[in-house]
């Protein structure tokens, strides 16, 4: 089979960045560094002008995780996130959320099992580097669940 000029240039291009991937990178980097705010400015500004592809990549990525649950298991998920809530009205604020013990986005599901209460500052640091559960300091989280919602 011969090869087009077209096709030989894309696998030399390829080759080259096989080759050079480290300095592309670096380079790619350094270039976003220096245009951090236009770049998110044009980000923030093409999720405004394309809504519908936003919402549609949203909706695949959450089909992928959504579980059947029976009905004890909604029960339950719904008394996580009313736990929750009773949280954030006793220190006020968005003080806890909920978060995902294995996170969304590496293959964890939408399940009772899966959520636990933490901080929202601490949620915000993990993002989805790891799957620790959270632990309060000064006693676990099994004790902070007694002590907050055995009323």
């Amino acid at each position: 089979m011969i090869e087009s000029k077209i096709e030989r240039r894309r696998r030399q291009k390829r080759e080259e960045y096989r080759r050079n991937r480290e300095g592309y990178l670096i380079r790619a980097k350094k270039r976003y560094s220096e245009k951090k705010d236009e770049v998110k400015a044009y980000i923030a500004q093409w999720k405004i002008d394309n809504r519908d592809k936003v919402r549609a990549t949203n909706a695949k990525r959450k089909a992928k995780f959504k579980v059947e649950l029976n009905p004890d298991e909604k029960l339950e998920l719904e008394g996580v996130y009313s736990q929750c809530l009773r949280l954030n009205n006793i220190f006020g604020g968005d003080v806890f959320v909920v978060d995902h013990t294995k996170p969304l986005s590496r293959g964890g599901a939408h399940h009772p099992s899966n959520l636990q209460i933490v901080p929202a500052h601490w949620n915000l640091e993990k993002g989805s580097s790891h799957e620790n559960r959270w632990e309060a300091p000064y006693f676990g989280q099994r004790d902070l669940n007694k002590r907050l919602f055995s009323e």
